[in-house]
């Protein structure tokens, strides 16, 4: 899955088909989690704080955990553990009644100046492109 910020695209090799939409579209419909992934877009520092209570756990492995506790029973558990080298998120773990969702970024660099292109899909010749509208 690649994203500009306005159009994803989610490559399934197995079908060989691309899907294309937009972004916040696919981010309404699709239930994906969004807490784990986006930290200061669509969740702002204000969502947060209207939303949880946020504790801190513990210090292990270079990473700050912090727990962040639903104030509403409409809003998932959420903890996130924090780089004490870049004080970005490296992992998160979302849990709903009967399933746990967990992300981990690796390799993540920063202010690295990336060129546009880079978030442009590169796909085998020939897969069709499929126009998704929500």
């Amino acid at each position: 899955m690649i994203s500009d910020g306005e159009t994803f695209w989610l490559y399934s090799p197995a079908q060989n088909q691309q899907l294309k939409g937009r972004w916040k579209a696919w981010l309404e419909r699709s239930h994906f989690p969004v807490l784990l992934l986006d930290f200061i877009g669509t969740f702002t520092p204000e969502r947060w704080r209207k939303q949880y209570k946020v504790l801190y756990g513990e210090y292990a492995n270079n990473e700050y955990e912090l727990r962040f506790l639903p104030l509403s029973t409409d809003d998932p558990p959420v903890t996130l553990w924090i780089s004490d080298e870049t004080f970005l998120p490296v992992r998160g773990r979302l849990e709903r009644t009967g399933s746990r969702i967990e992300v981990t970024l690796s390799e993540m660099k920063i202010n690295t100046g990336l060129d546009d292109a880079l978030f442009k899909p590169k796909l085998p010749a020939n897969t069709p492109e499929i126009p998704i509208q929500f």
